[in-house]
């Protein structure tokens, strides 16, 4: 039995996915915003959940296309559009790949994944209606939760090609800023030779997550570790960290 979903079969979709992503290893970008414009314009008038998935997964990979030409302004409307699609779909995985596109866009110009992290988290925390439908929890290691250019922060230029100056943006794109009372449950881990103020920022977070719900979320601190190893050790002999994070997934805080 074939699916028909809008004006485009979901066989057809999947092998355009398919297309496009050959060019995305090819690097070929104009070519694949091409192919998801295409294919977003196809299921403009969707308005059945599968098709609404199928645009929002669409619309997400154009605005990726959209960020590697540097089209920014074309990228922001697009993962825009990618949200309110993926919450219409009712799908969880689709309103969680948006947010990580929501979060990528919420930092200025082109960030790194771990820029875009940063700024995910605070939506995260922030525990909007989307974020609930998607989200179970909340695992920050070694995060730059503030976003600041203090002197003693080695880092303070490039926190400044991620979000810019103004002191206000700065603030908005700190995570610990977004803390509520409804906050996903969230579990923090720092290395013991952190980069200078991470863990400072971390235990911040702690304490206004503490504060905000009246209990102190669950935070690990790594004796021997830096901000490279804490990541890096995993699948060796040592396994604090990660039991840890399984505990905090089977038990929820």
């Amino acid at each position: 039995m074939r699916t028909e979903v809008s004006h485009i079969e979901a066989a057809e979709f999947d092998h355009a996915l398919r297309e496009a992503t050959e060019r995305e290893r090819a690097l070929r970008w104009e070519e694949v915003a091409g192919i998801y414009g295409h294919l977003v314009e196809r299921l403009r008038e969707a308005s059945e959940p599968q098709a609404r998935g199928m645009r929002a997964l669409a619309l997400l990979r154009h605005g990726n296309a959209l960020m590697e030409l540097r089209r920014w302004d074309d990228a922001r409307t697009t993962l825009d559009e990618a949200l309110h699609d993926a919450k219409s779909s009712g799908d969880s995985a689709i309103v969680a790949q948006a947010l990580w596109g929501l979060g990528r866009k919420a930092v200025k110009g082109w960030a790194t994944g771990l820029a875009a992290a940063g700024a995910l988290a605070g939506y995260f925390l922030g525990a909007n209606e989307l974020v609930l439908l998607a989200v179970a929890g909340l695992v920050v290691l070694s995060g730059r939760v503030r976003a600041e250019m203090l002197p003693e922060n080695p880092n303070a230029r490039k926190v400044e090609a991620y979000y810019g100056a103004d002191p206000a943006v700065l603030e908005d794109c700190s995570a610990v800023t977004h803390v509520s009372a409804n906050s996903v449950p969230t579990m923090i881990a720092v290395a013991e030779y952190e980069n200078p103020l991470l863990d400072v920022h971390c235990a911040e977070l702690f304490h206004r997550l503490a504060a905000a719900k009246r209990r102190a979320p669950r935070m690990v601190w790594l004796a021997g570790h830096n901000h490279t190893s804490i990541i890096a050790h995993f699948n060796t002999a040592e396994e604090r960290l990660g039991r840890e994070i399984l505990d905090f997934i089977r038990l929820g805080r």
